[in-house]
């Protein structure tokens, strides 16, 4: 919400008080976006370390906290393992707002 409310006081005809219907989408997007991609490390922490203890004892990675987790992932796989799976969730993501923003 902190991103989104810059821009639309940025964005908002002083005069007026009005802000755009294109630009309140564009803000949506721009804003939603960024908290994906701020988000998506937490988010792929979480699903490895619920999916950890599925895995057989001898395959499991035995993740301490999220930041041990985070720390892992980016020692042994790299620093872009952090945003895996960040396009297809933002993709869905922007198709939601999308339509929500078609029903308005």
């Amino acid at each position: 919400m902190g991103l989104y409310d810059v821009l639309k006081h940025k964005w908002t005809d002083s005069e007026t008080n009005n802000m755009p219907l294109a630009r309140k989408i564009v803000a949506g997007l721009i804003s939603g976006a960024v908290g994906a991609a701020v988000g998506n490390p937490a988010d792929v922490a979480m699903v490895r370390m619920q999916a950890d203890g599925r895995l057989p004892i001898e395959q499991r990675r035995n993740y301490k906290s999220v930041v041990d987790a985070l720390g892992q992932m980016s020692k042994h796989e790299g620093v872009a393992s952090l945003w895996r799976g960040f396009r297809s969730n933002n993709q869905s993501r922007n198709d939601c707002d999308c339509i929500a923003a078609c029903n308005i």
